[in-house]
């Protein structure tokens, strides 16, 4: 992502600028919004006319960009994973929050708050409120979303303790109905438990049953 091409291309359907002192619940908010437009980024530290104010530091002396995108994503229904960073511009630190789009969708904050893009009358965007409707329309009720199987944005097959997977196939071995799995590489038992996508992908599940001590750092800190 180009953050001075962002910054220089000011607010926009897809791009939120945030003052650096905003809170978790304005953070998660948000995300929301854009997530459940088309998706886009929030920068947080700058002002709504592109000066850069600075943000401060949320967890201690400093940002931890997985604390924060481990917040938001444990604050959201259902869980949304985003990618956060921090960057370094004039002297101020300025987190920067990318926001892929809720599909099928939507995605609420953990209140209950629904809220998506939208344009207001002056042709600048606004977070508004959804209908009931457009909720029940895009199905949430019965999705059944599962934390579990939200991705880890970022996370592979090497995040994952060879160990521990060796372990969960012992186990496995000994259980009446589960031999089967015992049988199985690494990656194709991830993918018989739903943790493993396709493409690739690694679940949440996956670094919360056989994530390496670096990986539960970063993904559920």
């Amino acid at each position: 992502m180009d953050l001075e091409a962002v910054l220089a291309g000011g607010e926009s359907f897809a791009v939120e600028f945030k003052r650096g002192t905003i809170n978790d619940r304005e953070v998660t908010e948000a995300v929301v919004c854009l997530a459940n437009g088309r998706g886009g980024v929030l920068v947080i530290g700058v002002a709504d006319d592109g000066a850069i104010l600075g943000a401060k530091p949320r967890h201690g002396g400093r940002t931890n960009p997985d604390r924060l995108a481990a917040t938001i994503q444990n604050l959201t229904e259902p869980a949304h994973p985003v990618d956060v960073s921090v960057h370094q511009i004039d002297s101020h630190d300025v987190i920067v929050v990318e926001v892929p789009q809720a599909v099928p969708g939507p995605v609420a904050t953990k209140s209950g708050l629904y809220v998506k893009r939208a344009t207001g009358s002056d042709g600048r965007p606004v977070c508004v409120p959804m209908t009931p409707y457009e909720v029940i329309s895009l199905g949430l009720v019965s999705r059944g979303i599962d934390y579990a199987a939200t991705p880890a944005r970022g996370a592979s097959m090497d995040d994952l303790d060879p160990s521990q997977l060796s372990r969960y196939r012992a186990l496995c071995g000994r259980t009446t109905g589960q031999e089967g799995l015992a049988q199985l590489s690494d990656s194709d038992l991830c993918k018989a438990l739903g943790l493993l996508s396709p493409d690739g992908t690694v679940a949440l599940g996956a670094i919360l049953l056989f994530g390496t001590e670096a990986a539960l750092d970063r993904w559920v800190p």
